[in-house]
């Protein structure tokens, strides 16, 4: 997996206005008034976006030769697709990467992680507007994936058990869940990026995080604190959360965990689940500053992350890894926001964690952090 700086000449909002004109292009859809209703919040702005691509995207398989690839008779391939229309999905799909890939995500700095996340959005874009599941598998083997969301990666990697190659295996993966419920994963993913990128905000934080331990990882009620209350292991300090990771545990549509435990291939190819978030300036003179803490459900581990993009101080990140229950996670975020850095690693109780931002200065930020079993 690489990256190269193409996009260090534009702002965030002109290569998201790149990718715009392309889908309106390729699609006939035009997303821009739905960007650019501020009566709207930016969850409800990327739920909408999501919506509309996915209504071109499915127009334009409707009249494509891969029609017949978009009927599913697959009772949990139905029961998402009607939650998804109805606006009751907000999940944010795990990516899931193998574990050379992880090594070379947890080892870039600077721009690097501004040209992943970049190229991340650009390969979204691509897959999105595929109409054919063998040619979606080849788009995401090509962005260094192997799958987009935990029920894809079910098929893929009984496949890969089964001796398939790895593009024959995600291709099975996709048939395994149904190519509209592939397409919607990809859209749900591609519209995060997108709001992260065309808001014109001046501070935003755009975060990976990756779990390579044997563990599923939750976040305890993160809901109550995307708008900064208190009540769950999300904090919000200052801002909002936007997006969260939230993904089907094993595909099954009543299990719900932010980040999925590796699956165990072999020693080279064990496969590792990330999920991304998006945090938001609110209106004052604050930037972005939040904490959470990942929750093993096993109860082997817990690991805290803070994020921060601050108006008048550096951007920053820390990790650590707790002992026992954490009652006060404001109490938390006081203690660890002073250790913030850009780049904050630490082991515990057989536990590495490395967290790196882009850059201390600016007010776009893009961060990669990784939860690894020592």
């Amino acid at each position: 997996m690489t990256t190269i700086s193409l996009y260090s000449h534009l702002t965030s909002k002109q290569f998201a206005e790149q990718i715009l004109d392309s889908l309106e292009r390729d699609l006939d859809v035009d997303l821009r008034p739905i960007f650019a209703d501020n009566s709207k919040s930016e969850a409800q702005r990327r739920l909408a976006v999501s919506a509309r691509l996915m209504e071109a995207l499915i127009e334009r398989a409707e009249n494509s030769p891969d029609r017949a690839e978009w009927i599913s008779e697959q009772d949990e391939d139905h029961k998402f697709l009607r939650a998804f229309s109805s606006g009751e999905v907000d999940i944010e799909p795990n990516l899931c990467y193998d574990v050379e890939n992880v090594g070379t995500l947890k080892s870039f700095r600077g721009d690097e992680i501004k040209d992943f996340l970049y190229s991340l959005t650009k390969r979204f874009e691509n897959m999105s507007k595929v109409t054919n599941p063998a040619i979606l598998a080849a788009q995401i083997v090509g962005g260094g994936m192997i799958s987009v969301s935990i029920p894809m990666a079910a098929g893929t990697i009984q496949a890969l058990r089964a001796g398939q190659t790895l593009v024959a295996a995600v291709k099975a993966g996709i048939t395994n869940v149904g190519m509209k419920t592939a397409i919607a994963a990809v859209v749900i993913m591609l519209a995060a990026l997108l709001i992260w990128l065309f808001l014109e905000n001046p501070k935003k934080f755009l975060g990976m995080v990756i779990n390579q331990t044997d563990s599923n990882l939750v976040v305890n009620d993160w809901r109550k604190g995307i708008d900064g209350d208190t009540g769950g292991d999300l904090f919000m300090r200052h801002g909002s959360m936007v997006s969260f990771p939230e993904d089907y545990e094993s595909g099954r549509l009543t299990k719900k965990v932010q980040i999925s435990k590796m699956d165990r291939i072999g020693p080279k190819d064990d496969l590792c689940y990330a999920g991304i978030f998006f945090a938001n300036k609110n209106f004052g003179g604050y930037g972005v500053e939040g904490v959470a803490i990942y929750s093993a459900q096993d109860g082997s581990a817990k690991f805290a992350q803070l994020f921060a993009c601050p108006y008048s101080e550096d951007n920053g990140t820390a990790v650590r890894v707790l002992n026992g229950a954490t009652k006060d996670v404001p109490a938390l975020f006081r203690d660890m926001y002073p250790k913030r850095k850009t780049q904050d690693t630490t082991s515990s109780g057989g536990f590495t964690l490395v967290s790196t931002v882009n850059d201390n200065r600016g007010g776009v930020v893009g961060c990669i952090t990784c939860f690894s079993k020592a």
